[in-house]
């Protein structure tokens, strides 16, 4: 075999991994088990006894476009609140809730909660994924005296990963962060 058709065949060879490479990692194959989640809308509902604080991220017209609205959640001192979270895709018709397919694929999901330090509020998880590690759908916030800061909400996709490290919020690939404004009076 001449050296030119050799070299020829070899970059061929090369040239076709790499498709096939590329073509199975494409982000936008529904067959992707690591695509990572559209979320136009963040919902957060916190209760405790018969109060009720709602407060929500909306962004329907996704990245770009119009900025996002973020509500300001202005929660009681000395409290205990059960705190729920809803996902929602408003770039479909009709709009997706997210909240289930999170809960289903918890063991790739985790959710993250850090408060400025100036913010007198603890937040424990209070659901857990198949291999007991926590997702976050689902939480415990206990406030303590009044004071302002903001809770940095980041929903961290983690196949593969969350089992192996669960806690890590440096790894994986971020679905969703938004901080919100919090009034504790």
């Amino acid at each position: 075999m001449n050296m030119k058709k050799f070299a020829f065949i070899k970059i061929a060879l090369v040239a076709s991994i790499v498709s096939i490479i590329l073509w199975s990692c494409d982000p936008t194959d529904p067959n992707n088990p690591n695509e990572g989640e559209v979320i136009t809308s963040l919902r957060i509902t916190a209760i405790s006894g018969s109060d009720t604080v709602s407060f929500a991220y909306s962004d329907p017209d996704g990245n770009g476009g119009n900025p996002p609205a973020i509500d300001t959640a202005v929660l009681a001192t000395s409290t205990v609140y059960n705190v729920t979270l809803e996902l929602i895709d408003e770039t479909k018709n009709p709009d997706d809730t997210l909240t289930s397919q999170i809960l289903a694929e918890g063991i790739d999901h985790q959710f993250f909660f850090s408060m400025t330090l100036s913010l007198n509020l603890m937040s424990a998880y209070a659901d857990l994924d198949a291999n007991n590690n926590p997702i976050g759908l689902s939480n415990t916030w206990t406030t303590t005296t009044a004071s302002t800061g903001s809770v940095i909400i980041t929903l961290k996709h983690q196949p593969g990963i969350k089992p192996a490290s669960p806690g890590d919020i440096l790894v994986g690939e971020t679905d969703i962060e938004v901080t919100f404004p919090v009034r504790i009076e």
